[in-house]
């Protein structure tokens, strides 16, 4: 496991959907990361918490498929580890994510950009955006997790939240195409790469 690396990333502690913003006293102990998308390599960056804003960096996550290529180059992942300070009463969860990147595929290839999040012990959610061959093209996405589907941090003993961050190319038929190539990056070379994560609060039921 390390400090994260690579990637700028806001984690925006406003309130949405009717919801309250952080409470006083909410701040982030620690962030660290492990996965194949997480390499030790990068470059060591800063953490920074501004009011109610987190920067980060990450890095941009590259898979490829194509003749040749070892099959373990078309998945990396990357989990975060978020260790929140919540003032008692309070509970938090993830509500919307934002990425951009840049695909290209053949006919018969599939690709996957996931999320999903879940607090140490518990259930968890997931969000996907799919690709199908043939594509070239540069992307910028967000999802919204439902209030109603959203998992929540615990009141009793609030515990530390992992975010695992997937990126795949898959082939969609079968048998695969012999000569079908396939690349996918996770943030991108041709502007700033921002990845932004909302976190939902909410006061304990009484």
């Amino acid at each position: 496991m390390k400090m994260i690396q690579g990637t700028l990333v806001f984690f925006t502690l406003i309130a949405t959907h009717g919801l309250q913003a952080a409470p006083e006293g909410a701040y982030l102990r620690s962030v660290v990361a492990s996965g194949s998308g997480c390499p030790a390599s990068s470059p060591e960056l800063g953490v920074v918490l501004d009011q109610d804003e987190l920067v980060m960096m990450l890095p941009s996550m590259l898979v490829e498929w194509g003749p040749g290529l070892a099959k373990v180059l078309s998945r990396k992942n990357c989990v975060i580890t978020l260790d929140v300070a919540v003032p008692q009463g309070w509970q938090y969860s993830l509500g919307s994510w934002e990425n951009s990147g840049f695909v290209k595929l053949d006919a018969g290839l599939r690709a996957e950009v996931g999320l999903q999040y879940f607090f140490e012990g518990g259930t968890g959610q997931r969000l996907s955006q799919i690709f199908q061959g043939p594509v070239e093209s540069d992307f910028r996405f967000r999802d919204v997790f439902s209030i109603a589907a959203q998992s929540w941090s615990t009141c009793a003993a609030p515990r530390k939240l992992n975010i695992n961050t997937l990126v795949r190319i898959q082939s969609n038929v079968s048998p695969p195409e012999p000569e079908a190539r396939g690349f996918l990056e996770l943030g991108s070379h041709w502007e700033s790469n921002i990845l932004k994560m909302q976190l939902n609060w909410r006061r304990c039921p009484v």
